[in-house]
């Protein structure tokens, strides 16, 4: 059972950590593995400084366009940010690159080209990110699905665990001078141990005790044919 229950211990903290994460608006920029497994500052961070540094070799360098370098940035944002972030970080991106043609006068590009070169880079960068994010969620999705049936499975376990306790005897007899206790403790919430008293007469009681082969499920099933 302890290696059902650890588990489901460890994911009963998500709601809190769901809670803290609407209070707190640093996390509410990252996405919920991010924020609940790895530093708080450490992926936005990185992020903006990955596009300071791009944006400033791009500033630096006027013979070529550097705009596909975000694509760096920007992947790691769709990783670790939440997807509205993404997509700004997209159109904060295209900005700068937009502005360094007024800044830098030695790039003479015709205005109907400067826009097209900037729509495509937009359209590229947006097509990456919108590719990563629906990967993301697509995993999410599984992962969610996965802890979902594992729960049912652990409430299944606990309810054939209950079942599996009214079979034993709830009462232990009276022997004068003697005193009898009896506890059954699974390894697996359900196993193959059982024990009975049977009373004969009054100066008689037969104790039945059974331990099947295996773990589990099936053992409990097994054992659960004792009583009849």
């Amino acid at each position: 059972m302890s290696d059902l229950v650890n588990p489901a211990l460890r994911e009963s903290r998500r709601p809190e950590l769901l809670a803290l994460r609407e209070r707190t608006p640093l996390l509410s920029v990252l996405r919920h593995d991010a924020a609940s497994s790895r530093p708080k500052w450490l992926p936005l961070i990185f992020v903006m400084a990955a596009i300071a540094a791009v944006a400033y070799a791009d500033h630096l360098v006027v013979s070529l366009s550097l705009v596909y370098l975000y694509t760096l940035p920007l992947t790691v944002g769709a990783i670790f940010l939440r997807k509205e972030i993404s997509y700004g970080l997209i159109v904060a991106c295209i900005a700068f690159h937009y502005l360094f043609y007024y800044f830098d006068s030695p790039r003479n590009i015709h205005f109907g080209l400067r826009i097209f070169h900037n729509l495509s880079a937009f359209l590229c960068l947006t097509f990456v990110v919108y590719v990563i994010q629906r990967y993301i969620e697509r995993q999410e999705s599984l992962v969610g699905a996965v802890q979902q049936q594992r729960d049912d499975l652990l409430k299944d376990v606990e309810l054939a665990a209950q079942v599996q306790r009214l079979f034993l005897p709830t009462g232990k007899p009276a022997i004068a001078g003697l005193d009898i206790a009896g506890m059954m403790q699974p390894a697996r919430g359900v196993g193959g141990d059982y024990y009975d008293y049977i009373p004969i007469d009054a100066h008689t009681t037969q104790i039945v005790i059974a331990d099947v082969a295996g773990k589990g499920v099936s053992a409990a099933l097994t054992s659960g044919k004792v009583e009849y």
